[in-house]
């Protein structure tokens, strides 16, 4: 058996198989509390509180599916190159997940977010999401012909507009009652698309959503793909507006696709039906329809980038505030591909120009992004711990667990001098005569943490002085290593 040929692979490769295992343990804790949330309100969760809930558990499913994308490719990558991992490996990662468990989720999940690793991603990632698709037309039948809806339906959606778009409690001011009677049918047939999706791969599951009730009826609920058609669910009405949405899942009764909902020209419908064959032929009935909808799962594709945008190249940063001409600090923007909020990013530089020694990966900061996916660090010249950056060229960079990094960027930091002025004759004469050469040198030494030694040898020919005479008349010259 090939194993890695260097340690630093072996231990990699040891520690990602540890994390997706336990990153696959909390995606499905999260996919379970997403369940117990979904059955507790039908499908349908109207309270503030809940929805954050929610979208909060959404938000980490994305980011646990983004990670373990990320990590199952990272061991293939090396697999492929070192072959398989010993036995052992593996079992010291049960082991460990095993204890783990014992703790709880909550120490699961500190560990897991604390190991994701910092490299090596994919540059676009597949996630999931889920919507509810609203009506954006319809066609209301009354006693067997077209009749007129209550609501209008033209997007964008609204619950005193689409009426059978939103569930209310009971009793609902916003629902169709369309009128039949016996051996006659009357009931609402609604075309659906979602317009604030943009990217779909594909469809994961598909749910209908629905609340009717009748004075005296059978109902069906039809849903189609805009080519089949599928009876989702039929019965006797209830005679009263029911407490909670009923819901039938149909992802695999028919052929569904991002056209289905999405897109300029989605195909799905559903149709909830009421007839009845019992008392008088002139009797009028209702079938009352308050919700009708769909819940969609599916999945997109989304760049991961990240990519350092602002300042320009060649910005310059006065390190040590001795330089009015020149900016104290600079905003460093970085951006995340797809534009993920509350990601946090953090901020490194290699001194590229001169060069010195161990100046390299310094960490500057980090911080959170917004809502567009925008993370800013303010830099005045120092590192995270408040340190003074050597002067020269640097060239910065910005990362995130998940992003591949797309690009630097390079600026100039600049830093003050202190001059000390001698005579080269350690015991000069009083006065001189006019025409004498006077020779004067400069002892450098740097606000920053360069040493003297670093000062002359990196420095010292880009530094000018200039040098005023008695008359007020200004002179440059050139500081040159004594």
């Amino acid at each position: 058996m090939n194993k890695p040929k260097k340690n630093g692979e072996k231990r990699k490769l040891e520690r990602l198989l540890t994390n997706l295992k336990i990153a696959e343990i909390y995606r499905k804790e999260v996919v379970k509390q997403l369940d117990e949330l979904n059955k507790r309100y039908n499908y349908h969760i109207d309270q503030p509180e809940s929805r954050q809930l929610y979208r909060d558990l959404r938000k980490r499913e994305k980011e646990y599916d983004k990670y373990i994308i990320n990590c199952r490719r990272r061991i293939k990558e090396i697999r492929r190159e070192n072959r398989t991992p010993t036995i052992a490996v593996i079992i010291v990662a049960l082991l460990l997940i095993g204890i783990l468990s014992m703790f709880g989720r909550d120490l699961i999940v500190g560990l897991v977010s604390y190991k994701i690793p910092e490299a090596d991603y994919l540059t676009a990632a597949t996630f999931s999401s889920a919507v509810i698709v609203p009506p954006i037309s319809a066609t209301c039948y009354s006693r067997s012909v077209v009749g007129t809806c209550n609501g209008t339906y033209s997007p964008p959606p609204t619950c005193d507009a689409e009426y059978v778009y939103c569930d209310e409690v009971a009793p609902s001011p916003y629902h169709e009652d369309q009128l039949f009677r016996k051996n006659e049918f009357g009931g609402i047939n609604a075309t659906y698309g979602n317009t604030s999706v943009t990217s779909c791969s594909s469809i994961a599951s598909v749910v209908i959503l629905y609340q009717i009730w009748s004075d005296q009826a059978d109902y069906t609920i039809y849903v189609s793909n805009g080519t089949d058609t599928y009876t989702a669910a039929s019965g006797t009405a209830g005679t009263t507006e029911p407490a909670a949405v009923s819901s039938v899942n149909v992802t695999t009764n028919l052929r569904w696709n991002c056209n289905s909902f999405f897109g300029t020209n989605p195909t799905a419908w559903a149709y909830a039906v009421f007839t009845t064959n019992t008392g008088g032929p002139n009797v009028d009935h209702y079938g009352y329809t308050d919700y009708l909808v769909f819940n969609v799962s599916y999945t997109y594709t989304e760049e991961v980038n990240i990519t350092p945008i602002a300042p320009a190249d060649g910005s310059r940063i006065d390190r040590d505030n001795a330089d009015v001409a020149d900016p104290d600090s600079q905003a460093l923007i970085a951006v995340l591909g797809g534009g993920s909020s509350n990601v946090n990013v953090t901020f490194y530089a290699n001194l590229t120009a001169p060069s010195i020694s161990g100046q390299n990966d310094i960490y500057l900061g980090s911080n959170l992004t917004n809502t567009s996916g925008y993370a800013v660090l303010i830099w005045n010249g120092t590192n995270a711990t408040g340190d003074k950056m050597y002067a020269g060229n640097w060239t910065w960079w910005a990362n995130a667990s998940g992003y591949t990094l797309n690009g630097t960027r390079f600026i100039y930091v600049y830093g003050g001098l202190n001059l000390t002025w001698r005579y080269n004759d350690t015991n000069p004469n009083a006065s001189y005569y006019e025409g004498d050469i006077v020779e004067i040198e400069a002892l450098l030494g740097s606000y920053g943490p360069e040493s003297g030694e670093q000062v002359n040898i990196t420095y010292l020919a880009d530094v000018n002085a200039t040098l005023e005479a008695p008359d007020g008349t200004n002179y440059t010259a050139e500081l040159i290593d004594p």
